[in-house]
């Protein structure tokens, strides 16, 4: 009797030699998030290889999901493009639904205020920010452009949001929403913390 397809207790046996199939579906999904933030952030192969010290034919083949990329060089993109490791492994279907605090990456902005990656969809080329602003701080150094939609809610304090050289004044509970083609930026000017969140949705 064959028995290389048996069910066991634990589940049936996969006959040796057959193809992995979960394994290049996580390659060709980490290879879809790579192009996405590469993308995002306006550089191209070329200059994430710079970036990164790693070949622009290797990032190729990581972003086509092919085998042979090894996690080292996974983690050397994810730190050359400013989002955590897990970012690039979170499941677009049905999985667990939960972003744990300790895989959330926090970082600080250029203007000096603390930010928070909480939740990112690749696939719905959507980021959910937490940004916490020390008086001073602002999300840039200068106002800045690019791409998409961005929609935010001032919790706590008082935030200045800049538009096309407007100033607007959100007190806690105040939202804005705008085009990130305009110049942009949020910044503290008061003496006291504030806090907001801060939804970014890209286009290519």
């Amino acid at each position: 009797m064959n028995t290389d397809s048996q069910p066991t207790a634990e589940g049936p046996v996969a006959r040796p030699g057959a193809p992995d199939h979960s394994l290049d579906e996580v390659l060709l999904s980490v290879g879809r998030r790579v192009r996405h933030y590469r993308k995002l952030r306006g550089l191209t192969l070329q200059d994430l290889a710079v970036d990164t010290g790693l070949s622009a034919s290797m990032l190729s083949t990581l972003e086509r999901g092919q085998t042979g990329v090894s996690v080292a060089t996974i983690h050397a993109v994810a730190q050359a493009l400013d989002i955590s490791i897990t970012a690039l492994f979170q499941a677009s279907g049905p999985g667990d639904p939960v972003v744990r605090q300790a895989d959330q990456r926090r970082d600080c902005t250029a203007g000096g205020a603390g930010r928070t990656l909480v939740l990112a969809d690749p696939d719905m080329r959507i980021e959910l920010y937490v940004y916490d602003f020390e008086p001073g701080t602002a999300s840039a150094n200068a106002p800045t452009t690019h791409n998409g939609m961005e929609y935010g809610i001032n919790l706590e304090g008082v935030l200045t949001v800049e538009i096309d050289g407007r100033q607007f004044t959100l007190n806690p509970g105040d939202a804005v929403q705008y085009s990130t083609r305009s110049q942009h930026r949020m910044r503290n000017t008061t003496d006291a913390p504030s806090r907001a969140v801060w939804v970014n949705i890209s286009r290519m």
